[in-house]
């Protein structure tokens, strides 16, 4: 039988591009395979502007990959069939209805291709679920994936089932890797001088906000920030998240000083920035990374879980925007809990431990 090894990808959601996206450029460029990129129908749905379906042109452009739209189970039990080695990776796949393709499609691989799910966010579903995560999910899900990668040390994943140990792999975040054996993986980022302003980062799509009150608070108190910048000459930014885009679907009327930056995460100059805020979300860690000072946003009823972020200063009105906005070095924490310092490691070290272990599966 002719060997045939697959380096394969699942894109089901949109924030999946910029998950698998330095994985993908590794498989071709250290693990010297042509990756095959498997897009969901979910996500051809999901990508209503076509944005993020470019970017995947791109990339599989770059790296000499196969892109196939899914358009059954059979016919990609049927590529997948066709291979005798390799490993297929997913950034959303669990029991949960949003994951659902990619969890079938896990369920039928060939047992001679390695199936692996990796953590997406900070807290993330089936890893370090927060409560609203407990209340619409319960506090565990199931992986039909043969191997689980995360961002830190089992014992700090609380809802990692006890039986999923085994499977465990403490390999770093991949949306941090900034290069492969023969590329950067940054170089769109532009790197000239640009005037220093703020950003605040909205998932107002997010379970979180379950309630509009919070979602219309949180606008409000993003507006007093942006007027009082603009009353000193001062422009602040806007970043919308990848998924819920909820800023630009709602089509709210933004302040004149108000920059929108709806790039992928990858293609962001985050050191630019003099101070960051969030209600809690991952893009608070691509901020800390890049050495911004930020600050988590929670609703004045502390209906927002922000218990996994207990070390960051919080911002429950706009006076605490405007404070940090103005001294944001000295209001931002320098304390770092046992998750964070597990996960702000050396970027060689995340690097090295990705290539190792898909090389592993290779063989």
């Amino acid at each position: 039988m002719k060997i045939k090894v697959i380096g394969g990808f699942i894109v089901n959601l949109l924030q999946d591009v910029n998950i698998l996206r330095p994985l993908i450029y590794i498989t071709a460029d250290d693990i010297g395979i042509n990756p095959l990129i498997l897009v969901t129908k979910a996500f051809i749905q999901r990508d209503k502007s076509q944005t993020w379906m470019n970017e995947l042109q791109s990339i599989s452009d770059d790296t000499q990959a196969t892109l196939m739209i899914m358009d059954s189970l059979i016919d990609v039990w049927q590529e997948l069939n066709s291979y005798t080695s390799g490993f297929l990776v997913s950034a959303s796949e669990s029991d949960l209805h949003s994951h659902k393709e990619t969890h079938e499609i896990f369920k039928v691989a060939p047992s001679c291709i390695s199936t692996v799910t990796l953590q997406h966010g900070f807290e993330c579903v089936g890893f370090l679920m927060n409560k609203h995560h407990q209340k619409h999910h319960g506090n565990s899900v199931g992986f039909a994936s043969e191997y689980i990668c995360g961002w830190t040390p089992k014992e700090l994943q609380r809802n990692l089932r006890q039986l999923q140990h085994s499977r465990y792999y403490n390999l770093g975040p991949t949306a941090w890797l900034k290069y492969t054996s023969k590329r950067k993986l940054t170089s769109d980022v532009e790197d000239r001088s640009v005037p220093q302003m703020g950003i605040v980062c909205e998932n107002l799509h997010s379970v979180r906000f379950g309630e509009n009150c919070s979602v219309n608070l949180f606008m409000q108190q993003f507006f007093d920030l942006a007027e009082y910048l603009d009353a000193k000459g001062k422009q602040i930014a806007l970043r919308p998240h990848p998924g819920g885009q909820y800023s630009i679907n709602s089509e709210a009327s933004l302040p004149k000083n108000v920059v929108l930056v709806n790039q992928p995460s990858y293609k962001v100059n985050w050191q630019s920035y003099s101070f960051g805020i969030s209600a809690p979300s991952s893009v608070l860690f691509d901020l800390m990374v890049n050495k911004v000072p930020v600050m988590v946003w929670q609703d004045q009823q502390q209906t927002i879980d922000i218990s996994q972020h207990a070390f960051l200063p919080v911002a429950q009105n706009a006076k605490d925007m405007i404070s940090f906005a103005e001294y944001p070095l000295n209001i931002a924490s320098s304390f770092r809990n046992q998750q964070l310092s597990a996960i702000l490691r050396d970027n060689d070290e995340i690097t090295s431990n990705y290539i190792q272990f898909l090389q592993i599966l290779c063989t």
